[in-house]
């Protein structure tokens, strides 16, 4: 019994987190790669952190975007990381617009928004990248 109350707690606590109670602000980048393919990038809100800020960079679940990782990145931002999340081709309201797709991901695509990443915050002091779930195959 008392695992199925932490479980519904979970449940609560997830939809509460990415309800519109706790809307995201985010800054959409879209990504027109080389073959014709779309994928994107959100930041976080974080113009009030110093330049040379760390990032975190998310690579969210097999069916996820920004909305799902909202939470990480609101809790990265509080704690002075400046963060962002790669959605993957077909992922996150932006649709195919070529033939290739990876459910997973493509490095390629990756080390792409990595450099945008880089040239968005050129005095960043370090870059990490988190994958959750799928994301970690990725990773």
């Amino acid at each position: 019994l008392k695992q199925v109350g932490n479980l519904a707690l979970y449940f609560l606590k997830q939809l509460y987190d990415k309800s519109f109670l706790r809307a995201n602000k985010f800054t959409r980048e879209v990504v027109h790669l080389e073959d014709g393919g779309t994928a994107s990038i959100d930041f976080a809100d974080d113009s009030h952190l110093p330049e040379e800020a760390p990032i975190v960079i998310f690579l969210h679940t097999i069916t996820g975007s920004g909305k799902e990782v909202g939470h990480y990145m609101r809790t990265a931002t509080s704690r002075g990381w400046r963060s962002c999340v790669f959605n993957r081709r077909g992922h996150a309201g932006v649709s195919l617009t070529s033939p290739r797709f990876n459910v997973v991901g493509d490095p390629e695509d990756t080390r792409v928004m990595v450099d945008r990443v880089r040239a968005r915050h050129p005095a960043s002091s370090y870059i990490a990248m988190v994958g959750i779930s799928a994301g970690c195959g990725l990773l």
